[in-house]
């Protein structure tokens, strides 16, 4: 198992980590973190070792209560201030919305023995309810941030 895996599943409050079964790339894995199930994915070439942990988010009816647009031009303005998490919007069905908040790492395998990767898990859960939040215009509670 590569280092950046091996970092993500010695992480104190990650259970369940396991090989994706529904992909045929092995080096794609699934893993719980404080009951939030995450995906960690690395791609390696040979000029580029690319590394990605995240977080597919619904958001169940949200479209009913936020237009498309102020979606929109919110996951926007999150990227641009917060370079670190990349926030995608996957697709829209009947009301719900589906993201996915992503941290990329474009190092080499090696480097994972020197880089603490629970930092970056709890960046994804925290940008996902500060997003929701902001959409809604309302507060996070600071304790329910991570």
């Amino acid at each position: 198992m590569k280092i950046f895996f091996k970092q993500i599943e010695n992480i104190k409050l990650v259970s369940e980590f396991k090989l994706r079964e529904d992909s045929n790339n092995k080096d794609s894995y699934i893993f719980n973190y404080r009951d939030v199930t995450f995906t960690a994915l690395q791609i390696t070439k040979p000029d580029l070792t690319l590394s990605r942990i995240s977080l597919g988010l619904n958001a169940e009816g949200l479209l009913n209560k936020v237009g498309i647009n102020k979606i929109l031009e919110e996951i926007n303005s999150f990227n641009r201030r917060i370079s670190t998490i990349k926030i995608v919007m996957q697709k829209t069905e009947d009301s719900n919305v589906f993201f996915r908040f992503s941290v990329e790492f474009p190092i080499s395998d090696e480097l994972f023995n020197k880089i603490d990767l629970e930092p970056s898990i709890k960046l994804i859960m925290a940008s996902s309810k500060v997003l929701i939040a902001d959409l809604l215009d309302e507060e996070v509670p600071e304790d329910d941030i991570y």
